[in-house]
């Protein structure tokens, strides 16, 4: 995992979410987005103050060491593209995408940014806080199905730069990984073999090991 920043003229790319836990499938995002847009640089963000969620999130170095264990198994020529940046959880205050692009692009004012979304966010970015600044200063790369048009206000439309990259895994919802972490930790067999096809064993190692969703 490379620890440096990323250099001018580059084509970077900001991934933020909860990864409460990681996924299988957030892996398989990082590695068709890294691959599609050739980027030198992939930035992992972790949730800060997540304002938008209904849940408590986990502890934070809980969830930066479970990136770092999911990364253990991935090529290690892709793994050196990727990054985790702390700079929302090390903000205080709720997490906004507009002052983590900005803040993440003073160290790299002249590379070729992109923050990453699925359809559903690209659909309500218009509702997002200063979308027209975070639509000035990178392009959208908006994860969506193969053949599937997709769908955001006209203003975005008009004004953002975007690039659709198809993917084709079903979402996995991380509330459900939660429930049978906490379901195979009360000694279920079968939601401990499904929660081995959804997440790295050395997540899954992890979450037994510090009693995480219990």
């Amino acid at each position: 995992m490379s620890s440096t920043q990323p250099a001018a003229n580059r084509r970077v790319a900001m991934y933020g979410g909860a990864f409460d836990p990681v996924h299988l499938t957030h892996l398989k995002l990082a590695r068709c987005v890294t691959q599609a847009l050739h980027l030198e640089q992939l930035l992992w963000v972790p949730t800060g103050d997540a304002w938008h969620k209904n849940h408590v999130l986990t502890a934070a170095q809980h969830r930066v060491a479970m990136l770092r264990l999911a990364f253990q198994d991935e090529p290690e020529a892709l793994v050196q593209k990727w990054m985790i940046s702390t700079s929302e959880i090390d903000r205080t205050g709720p997490s906004y995408t507009v002052d983590t692009l900005e803040q993440l692009q003073q160290a790299s004012p002249d590379a070729q940014w992109y923050v990453v979304m699925g359809a559903d966010q690209f659909a309500l970015f218009h509702t997002w806080k200063r979308w027209q600044e975070i639509a000035s200063r990178c392009t959208l790369a908006v994860i969506g199905r193969a053949g599937i048009p997709l769908q955001a206000d006209a203003d975005v439309m008009g004004q953002a730069k975007w690039v659709h990259v198809p993917f084709a895994e079903s979402d996995v919802s991380s509330s459900v990984i939660r429930e049978l972490a906490h379901q195979a930790a009360g000694g279920s067999q079968q939601a401990a073999e499904r929660l081995a096809g959804m997440v790295p064993a050395p997540v899954i190692g992890y979450i037994e090991q510090h009693h995480l969703y219990q």
